[in-house]
């Protein structure tokens, strides 16, 4: 992308707004808390992109169900985004 820094994170956080805003976050977060605390660049970027996002704990890591039901949550809410995004505005 020839964009620069600024203008990408002002993108990524407009872009994330507007989909979360169209699409039910289905026991997610969308607080725009989530802190990965990765001192580079790519995490900052990471946090901004993200829409969604469910935190686990190291010590409250659940069940393989609870994982399995959240992945596939997960894939349903990117399913409503793939068959939004191509909608005419």
């Amino acid at each position: 992308n020839s964009r620069n820094p600024t203008e990408a994170m002002a993108t990524l956080r407009t872009n994330a707004h507007k989909i979360a805003s169209e699409i039910a976050a289905r026991g997610f977060f969308s607080d725009r808390r989530m802190a990965l605390n990765d001192k580079g660049q790519w995490g900052s970027l990471y946090e901004l992109g993200t829409i969604y996002y469910k935190r686990y704990g190291k010590a409250e890591l659940p069940d393989e169900m609870v994982l399995t039901r959240d992945l596939k949550t997960a894939l349903e809410i990117y399913s409503e985004y793939e068959s939004k995004r191509w909608l005419p505005r």
